[in-house]
């Protein structure tokens, strides 16, 4: 397995993600010229993101209660904070021979974990029973929305994960994100429009080209 302004805040408490910010379907006529037909043809366009829509992974409620479905259950531990989250509540744990990274904690002197499967929008988690405490060290507290995020859709419906260890650079940019197919994200997103971009690049000659992001979950 591979490692490595103005803008709504959504917070992800139930399984269903919500969106934030996107622009609704329009509806264009389209004219057809005197002599073919005396009717207009209604049409619809793609709807389009005017804004990324920006999640926090919460799958606990403020009472510690579960509130995203659990779809599989394990036993292990967990051995230091998680490298691809850098929230305080995120972990890197093990179930046997499985790597689990990021898993999440309720608080600190939890007995579960839960840990998404397949990044946060498939609705699957594990529920990871520790047969010991959580370490007594993980990633230092940090504000909301601090990079790295850890899950990205593209507008094209592209859905990358962040990579941890060794990873490629390209102009002085690291390939942060794995995307389905030969397409890498490099550095952090640009968050100076509404609908926030991060540099893409597809194979390993292409040129970096900003790629808009849908939504984004840290």
């Amino acid at each position: 397995m591979r490692e490595g302004r103005g803008l709504a805040l959504v917070v992800v408490s139930t399984s269903v993600l919500l969106l934030a910010g996107c622009g609704g379907g329009a509806t264009k006529t389209v004219t057809v010229q005197p002599g073919t037909s005396s009717q207009s043809t209604p049409a619809t366009t793609t709807p389009a993101a005017a804004s990324t829509a920006i999640h926090i992974y919460a799958p606990y409620s403020a009472e510690g209660k579960l509130t995203v479905p659990v779809t599989k259950t394990g036993a292990g531990s967990c051995f230091t904070g998680s490298i691809i989250s850098q929230r305080s509540d995120a972990w890197r744990c093990s179930d046997g021979n499985e790597l689990l990274d990021p898993c999440f904690s309720a608080v600190l002197n939890a007995h579960s974990v839960v840990c998404p499967l397949e990044g946060p929008w498939s609705g699957q988690a594990l529920e990871l029973k520790l047969a010991k405490g959580l370490p007594s060290t993980g990633n230092s507290a940090r504000p909301p929305l601090t990079d790295p995020a850890w899950a990205i859709e593209l507008s094209g419906g592209e859905r990358c994960l962040f990579l941890a260890g060794t990873s490629s650079i390209v102009a002085d940019l690291r390939e942060n994100y794995e995307c389905p197919g030969s397409l890498g994200l490099y550095g952090n997103e640009t968050r100076s429009t509404e609908l926030w971009t991060i540099f893409g690049r597809k194979g390993s000659t292409g040129q970096l080209t900003p790629e808009p992001i849908a939504a984004i979950w840290f």
